[in-house]
């Protein structure tokens, strides 16, 4: 660890500090191998922040050409069996349009679902009770 510190990837002359608490710390966010810590650096509020070596980095769908579609996020529209009017209409819902994709999954009421979200997209995924 002392040699990795030594190679400038310390901030703000934590050194010892990191010798003493990283490996706590780095471990604590997965990292086990230290010699795939490019930077390591002590935030203002305490926090340590882990730059790691390029080819130890998490793969992202950019680096395999792939484009995914951007998620959303969910609204209520059915919690606990009521209807929440409010985030319907919001999202430029109405009962109809509910009722509908309630009874495509054979369900009757609104009260036999614990919740139901939708996003902009109209994905609507819903759990019984």
């Amino acid at each position: 660890m002392r040699q990795n510190t030594r190679k400038g990837g310390v901030r703000h002359g934590c050194s010892h500090t990191l010798s003493h608490h990283g490996g706590v710390l780095c471990r604590q966010q997965g990292y086990f191998d230290l010699t795939t810590i490019q930077t390591a650096i002590f935030e203002y509020n305490g926090k340590l922040t882990i730059l790691p070596v390029t080819t130890q980095r998490p793969v992202t769908p950019q680096d395999l050409d792939l484009n995914p579609d951007q998620e959303l996020i969910f609204t209520e529209l059915i919690m606990d069996g009521r209807i929440l009017e409010d985030n319907l209409h919001r999202m430029g819902l109405d009962r109809t349009w509910l009722d509908k994709q309630l009874k495509q999954r054979h369900i009757s009421s609104a009260k036999e679902v614990f919740l139901a979200v939708c996003d902009r997209n109209l994905k609507f995924v819903l759990f019984k009770k």
